[in-house]
């Protein structure tokens, strides 16, 4: 049976630092950091890997967010200072047209006209 707990860490002067969901002695769940009280960041663990978000907050507003499979980055999301989504990049050689459909999906109510495909790739996707 899997034994499942919520480690926390906190600052010297007793603020919370980190909130991070374990399993078996490994962070499998939700991470949360915090400063000054209010939360930083957001990682998604499976068996202590990065599976799935990573958010970044400024002053409670979302300013950057990735998507992890695996441990590897596929996806980087860019927000202006008001947490609206600018930009996607793809991090990914080859996109299929049901990536082209999920990607007009997730902007179709955004001002996003393109989106950045491969991590040093000039190629780009127009929706």
């Amino acid at each position: 049976m899997s034994k499942r707990k919520v480690v926390k860490t906190h600052y010297e002067d007793g603020s919370l630092n980190t909130e991070t969901e374990m399993r078996n002695g490994k962070k499998h769940g939700l991470e949360k950091e915090y400063y000054k009280d209010k939360l930083r960041s957001s990682t998604t663990y499976f068996d202590d890997v990065k599976h799935g978000f990573y958010k970044e907050y400024k002053d409670g507003v979302i300013n950057f967010e990735c998507y992890y499979v695996n441990g590897s980055m596929l996806m980087e999301y860019f927000y202006d200072n008001k947490g609206n989504l600018e930009q996607i990049e793809y991090m990914i050689d080859k996109v299929s047209d049901n990536d082209l459909r999920l990607m007009k999906l997730i902007t179709e109510n955004t001002k996003i006209t393109e989106c950045v495909i491969g991590k040093d790739s000039k190629r780009k996707a127009h929706l």
